[in-house]
């Protein structure tokens, strides 16, 4: 196994540091890319060689790709859908309605069938959210698998002494890289030499314009991509040791939180939505109380009894089952598919999506 006298720590501060003296410090301290090459035991000219050492080289630096978040099952969805407000509420109502009705059956049913009708909306409730669930999680798993098929590029590199492509996942710390007009940065590049060659830098550095590339400005960064020219560079930082894996694991850490403007509309129209279906819910809620207390405790002047509850109870459900009726919580979810199904079609039909 190779013994390495430099760290991918070392390498990613290398480049992170590339405004303050590490440019300085690559040729005074490093040798410039031919000493780099020595340390990292490849070669500008012919590339990474001995084939069998590449699994040491990962080991030691690092894989050019990024960890995964595990999936979520169709259990965890649908546990996620049962945190709906309404649904809970309309669950409890549920219970307490078959434990009245069973306790206290309403006039014309027996206790064997009284508990029919609040077991069906636990069953209605139960299909909303798995059908919910079932939705999210196949849409989850579309999603991953189109930024897997997004994700994957094919880069030119010299290995043994050839030219050849690889998949952007199977770069090496080490390995040169050909670079020409549009390919896209894989990992973070030290320049070896190249003709006219500028990088758009504007996704990492927001800078407007491209950025030329020589030996007084050797580092290509990855997620960048070439505007124009030919250049050659030895791979240092690949992964999460990248500029680009780095913010990418900043990003990642609050990706639960951020929605998309779309998003937001949807769910703010939603919840206006919804305002309205609680505003019909009270008023019906309220009209059935008042006729039934008039009717009931004016008119006829019954006394107070304990299957009045279960009155009360279905009243509750009634209104609730307004609520549920009324927030359209599908419509962020259906906007989405709608979308992910259109982009299909326009990759289909090879348009750029």
């Amino acid at each position: 196994m190779p013994e390495w006298d430099v760290t991918s720590q070392e390498l990613s501060e290398l480049v992170t540091n590339r405004d303050s003296g590490s440019t300085k410090e690559l040729y005074d301290k490093w040798g410039g890319p031919e000493g780099l090459a020595k340390k990292l035991k490849t070669d500008l000219k012919h590339g990474l060689s001995n084939e069998g050492a590449y699994e040491e080289r990962i080991a030691h630096f690092g894989p050019n790709s990024f960890p995964k978040k595990p999936a979520h099952g169709f259990f965890a969805f649908w546990f996620e859908a049962l945190q709906d407000h309404t649904l809970i509420i309309l669950m409890v109502a549920a219970i307490f309605s078959i434990g009245l009705n069973v306790g206290f059956p309403p006039d014309g049913e027996t206790r064997e069938s009284a508990w029919i009708e609040g077991f069906a909306i636990l069953v209605a409730v139960a299909l909303v959210s798995g059908v919910t669930a079932g939705n999210d999680w196949s849409k989850d798993r579309k999603f991953r698998q189109l930024s897997e098929l997004t994700a994957d590029r094919m880069i030119k590199v010299i290995r043994e002494g050839k030219q050849t492509t690889v998949s952007i996942n199977d770069i090496l710390v080490g390995d040169v890289v050909i670079l020409e007009t549009g390919d896209y940065i894989p990992a973070d590049l030290v320049y070896i030499y190249g003709q006219s060659v500028s990088s758009d830098e504007a996704p990492m550095t927001g800078e407007p314009e491209a950025i030329n590339k020589t030996p007084e400005d050797p580092w290509f960064l990855s997620g960048c991509m070439i505007m124009e020219g030919f250049a050659r560079g030895i791979v240092v930082a690949t992964g999460s040791y990248s500029q680009w894996g780095k913010i990418k694991s900043k990003l990642d850490e609050d990706d639960e939180d951020n929605k998309t403007p779309l998003q937001e509309k949807l769910e703010e129209l939603a919840e206006n939505i919804g305002k309205i279906g609680i505003v019909a819910a009270v008023l019906t809620l309220t009209a059935l109380i008042l006729r039934w207390t008039i009717e009931d405790y004016g008119v006829n002047e019954q006394p107070w009894a304990w299957q009045d509850l279960t009155k009360l109870i279905h009243f509750f459900i009634t209104a609730v089952t307004i609520i549920v009726v009324a927030v359209p919580e599908g419509l962020p979810l259906a906007v989405t598919l709608a979308l992910a199904y259109s982009m299909f079609k326009m990759m289909k039909d090879q348009n750029l999506v």
